[in-house]
């Protein structure tokens, strides 16, 4: 299936970010695992483990927490932060996890933990915006594949230097807005072809 990205920036070679990107479908984690340049680490639900052979995978190099446990979550953070801090980028749904009832309308408010780390450790958000996925691979029953071209979107980074905590509530809504905006602009491009 041709993936159609959309680099409204080009992240340099040897630099960590936190990567936010909105989380409708499964096949959101194969797309990112494929086109995000350079070292990174995803944040998965613990569950991911049990998958046979690749939830050993998963675990091994990526970040798992489970999302019940205040201890996992901190733990999770720390992880994290030591990722960020060997210059491997994040790549986070700060949905936390797929729970929107109507795609693509996303949960509102995102989750604390990307906006967090990314201040504590001054490294840029950059919102992306998966535009269908969720039209492509459906959370849901009956399973049911519809093959069109993946589309991307990389919007330009965010910075963190100089924030504080204090900043995370409005950094946190500017990336929500950036990705939200992206969503309603293709809804609406979809709605005036019909």
């Amino acid at each position: 299936m041709p993936i159609r990205a959309e680099w409204r920036f080009r992240p340099e070679k040897d630099k960590a970010y936190v990567y936010c990107a909105n989380h409708f479908s499964y096949f959101d984690i194969a797309v990112l695992g494929t086109i995000v340049p350079g070292l990174y680490a995803f944040i998965g639900k613990i569950g991911v483990r049990k998958l046979p052979l690749f939830g050993y995978m998963y675990a091994k190099l990526h970040v798992m927490v489970d999302r019940s446990s205040p201890q996992s979550r901190a733990y999770s953070l720390a992880k994290c932060m030591r990722t960020l801090g060997e210059g491997r980028s994040i790549i986070i749904f700060p949905e936390g996890g797929i729970k929107a009832q109507h795609p693509p309308q996303m949960v509102y408010p995102f989750k604390d933990g990307a906006f967090t780390m990314a201040i504590q450790k001054q490294v840029p958000i950059v919102p992306i915006t998966l535009v269908n996925n969720y039209r492509i691979l459906p959370d849901g029953k009956p399973f049911s594949v519809h093959w069109q071209p993946v589309e991307v979107v990389f919007h330009e980074p965010i910075p963190t230097v100089g924030l504080t905590q204090a900043d995370a509530d409005r950094l946190r809504e500017q990336a929500y807005q950036v990705i939200d905006k992206e969503l309603k602009k293709t809804v609406n491009k979809l709605e005036f072809k019909v």
